[in-house]
């Protein structure tokens, strides 16, 4: 596996996740 490719997987599941809990995960986005 390419490390790119987990990393896209990666964002894309956060992506899901910041949609359903935008207001909380923007700090923690930006920490990341």
């Amino acid at each position: 596996m390419q490390e790119s490719e987990i990393y896209t997987k990666a964002r894309l599941e956060h992506r899901g996740t910041l949609t359903v809990v935008a207001p909380v995960a923007e700090p923690s986005r930006l920490a990341m």
